[in-house]
């Protein structure tokens, strides 16, 4: 059977995105519609950890 949600909620994934081998552990966490495209998503990352689509 299905689970009904409430009005004007649209399913999520909830992640915790951490970056290895750092000191004191960086991560931040994130809930993204499932909707997302991988292009979508790569965006929320780089705004997430405020990087600018660049190397340094």
């Amino acid at each position: 059977m299905a689970t009904m949600q409430p009005a004007g909620t649209v399913p999520a994934f909830d992640l915790r995105i951490s970056i290895e081998d750092t000191e004191p552990l960086i991560w931040r966490r994130l809930k993204v519609p499932v909707t997302l495209t991988v292009a979508e998503f790569h965006l929320v990352i780089q705004a997430a950890f405020g990087w600018e689509n660049r190397h340094l």
